[in-house]
């Protein structure tokens, strides 16, 4: 399988590792359709790690929101056993 192939299979599969070993180990691509086709790809790979980082950093920050919230309950129980 090429490289082109390689980077549209991983695309569908949203694998990122996959995609970030692709796009480190790119070929020189010597004619213009090919590098058309690698430009579009590069621009979905983008989106698909753009979404990504969205996800991750909603994840972060409800754990972010959980943390405080347990810390604010552990000292709220440790005000109460003081009464």
């Amino acid at each position: 399988m090429n490289w082109q192939n390689s980077l549209k299979v991983a695309l569908l599969q949203k694998d990122l590792k996959e995609l970030e070993y692709l796009i480190y180990n790119m070929p020189q691509f010597d004619n213009i359709d090919d590098l058309e086709l690698v430009n579009s790809l590069m621009l979905e790979a983008k989106v698909l790690f753009e979404e990504e980082k969205k996800k991750t950093s909603k994840s972060m920050s409800e754990l972010r929101k959980t943390k405080s919230l347990l810390a604010q309950e552990n000292r709220d129980s440790k005000l109460n056993l003081v009464f």
